[in-house]
């Protein structure tokens, strides 16, 4: 990239991350920029993406897809008072094939799909991989115990439900963390990418402005 292009992204990044420091016009011009350019990229991908699969189609003599512009019709008709309650029968189309698609992925890859590999056999070609096996099962099973509450497990069995809650507590913190390391990283690299170009000029500038700010506010 050139120099206008780094320094743009420069100038953009610390302004949204200005916010750390406290609110200030800076952020809210990137703020609005952001917002505007996200929204016209969404519009301009939306008419390629239907121009590519149903307008192009079309146009070869595939009518099916005369369905698209029909459908889009209600969504016109929702600025007319009149007219409105149409829009509906789109969004209901739409969140119902949405829900049948989201519904079959799911089952089949985080229910059927961990059903099988729970239910496979727990002795495998190393003793790792025998040991994770094991883990898992043990696990699963507890999990599910401690999402039973039809009838209060007696004696030494309520051990297993809190060993259930042990597994929970266990995997949200490594998805908390996986989560924290990953907007970590993207951090660090663009911190990285900041030092090793024009930008950072912005970063010393923008360090000069919080500082004559900082003065600024202890002198009144």
């Amino acid at each position: 990239m050139g120099l206008y292009e780094n320094l743009l992204i420069g100038i953009c990044t610390l302004a949204i991350w200005s916010l750390i420091y406290r609110e200030n016009i800076f952020y809210r011009y990137a703020e609005h920029f952001y917002t505007g350019f996200a929204a016209s990229l969404i519009v301009v991908q939306g008419f390629e993406a239907v121009k590519k699969i149903a307008f192009i189609p079309l146009m070869q003599g595939e009518l099916i897809w005369l369905l698209v512009p029909i459908l889009s019709i209600p969504f016109v008709l929702f600025f007319f008072k009149k007219t409105r309650a149409l829009y509906m029968i789109p969004i209901a189309l739409l969140v119902g094939l949405g829900t049948a698609l989201g519904l079959r992925g799911a089952i089949h890859a985080q229910i059927l799909g961990q059903v099988i590999g729970t239910m496979s056999s727990m002795i495998k070609g190393t003793p790792m991989g025998t040991f994770n096996a094991v883990l898992i099962t043990i696990g699963t099973f507890c999990t599910l115990s401690y999402f039973t509450f039809t009838k209060e497990m007696p004696g030494p069995l309520k051990s297993i439900p809190r060993v259930g809650r042990l597994f929970i507590m266990a995997g949200l913190g490594g998805a908390f963390a996986n989560t924290t390391m990953g907007r970590l990283a993207n951090m660090s690299g663009i911190l990285l990418k900041l030092w090793k170009t024009e930008a950072i000029y912005i970063i010393a500038g923008a360090a000069i402005i919080i500082a004559i700010d900082t003065i600024r506010n202890r002198t009144k």
